[in-house]
C-alpha cells in the first residue's frame, strides 16, 4: 500500500508542477484578490448550485432567477479574469480528466486474458 501511495504523492506533485495547474493557481489568485470579480464568481456559483439544487428536487426556476441568471452572465463574459479563470479551470479539468482515463486504462485487465 505504501507504494501505492507513494506513487499518488509523486502523481500529486506533478499535477502541480504542470503548466495547467499553475495557469489555475495564479489566475485564481487574481480572481480572489479582486473583490468586484470575487462577488460575481461566487454569485454565479450559488445561482448555478442552487439552479442544480432545484432541477435534482423537481421545482421550478422562477423567472426573477432566469433574469438573475441572465445578467450574472453576461457580467461573467464581460469579465475578461472570469473568462480567464473559466478557461484555466477548463484546460486543468482536461488534464485531470487524461490522468483519470490513463489510470482506468492502466486498471483495466489484459486482454484476452
Amino acid at each position: 500500500m505504501k507504494d501505492v501511495l507513494a506513487q499518488a504523492d509523486l502523481l500529486g506533485k506533478a499535477i502541480i508542477g504542470n503548466e495547467r495547474y499553475q495557469r489555475l493557481a495564479a489566475v485564481r489568485q487574481q480572481v480572489f484578490s479582486d473583490e468586484k470579480t470575487r462577488k460575481l464568481f461566487e454569485e454565479y456559483e450559488a445561482i448555478t448550485r442552487s439552479f442544480e439544487e432545484q432541477r435534482q428536487s423537481g421545482r421550478p426556476i422562477s423567472p426573477h432567477q432566469k433574469e438573475r441568471m441572465s445578467q450574472v452572465e453576461t457580467q461573467i463574459r464581460q469579465n475578461e479574469l472570469v473568462q480567464q479563470f473559466l478557461r484555466a479551470q477548463a484546460d486543468f479539468t482536461e488534464l485531470v480528466n487524461k490522468v483519470y482515463r490513463t489510470l482506468e486504462s492502466a486498471l483495466q485487465p489484459p486482454h484476452g486474458k
